[in-house]
């Protein structure tokens, strides 16, 4: 009997748990990860993977400079869009960095619309231009959805700073590990041999710089 009344505390202390909110994502970055904009960031991630996930299925019926060319194009393009994001974080851990975002935040949008234009003008110069000189012109492998998803999200840069005064009041929870876990890491984009199901080298580089 004794055992039984053990387990069904057990029980209702772990569904108790599970009630609980996930107190290790403060409020401010919650609704900061909750915003269209990294939702859409989440979204340009599927959408730019999904295509080269579809050119590695259709590598067998390409040339190997082709595909190279390819590989060599979305992965630069992926550091350019994780190094955003790594300056997000390490903003995110500089007081004077949030301070400064507070007083001119039509500046950080600004820089913020441009680091994307960027990307989408990379990504539209080396790897669809690639697919194009591949002559893949398969709908699903086009990756005219990533330039649509930049566009979107440069759009939406101007109301995000308007959450960084809450991010600024709750900085101080935050450490380098805190916001790889939950800032970073959901929302980078995989190199072409992790999609391929192995280590890539982008990936070893990026870990050795944590």
């Amino acid at each position: 009997m004794k055992k039984h009344l053990i387990s069904l505390l057990l029980l209702l202390a772990g569904l108790a748990a599970a009630a609980q909110p996930n107190k290790k994502v403060g409020p401010a970055l919650t609704k900061f990860l909750n915003t269209e904009f990294m939702v859409k960031f989440r979204d340009l991630r599927i959408s730019a993977e999904s295509a080269a996930l579809n050119v590695q299925s259709s590598q067998g019926s390409l040339q190997q400079a082709d595909l190279f060319r390819l590989r060599s194009a979305y992965d630069q393009t992926a550091t350019r869009a994780n190094q955003l994001l790594n300056n997000i974080k390490q903003d995110f851990l500089n007081s004077k960095k949030l301070n400064s975002i507070a007083e001119f935040p039509e500046m950080y949008s600004d820089g913020l619309g441009y680091k994307l234009q960027e990307i989408a003008d990379f990504y539209a110069a080396n790897f669809q231009q690639a697919l194009a000189d591949a002559s893949i012109s398969n709908e699903e492998v086009d990756g005219s959805a990533v330039l649509l998803l930049v566009i979107e999200l440069i759009g939406l840069t101007k109301g995000l700073t308007s959450y960084f005064a809450e991010i600024r009041r709750e900085a101080r929870q935050y450490t380098e590990a805190h916001l790889q876990e939950h800032l970073v890491l959901p929302y980078r984009w995989r190199y072409w041999d992790e999609l391929a199901g192995s280590a890539s080298a982008y990936e070893k580089f990026e870990k050795a710089r944590m």
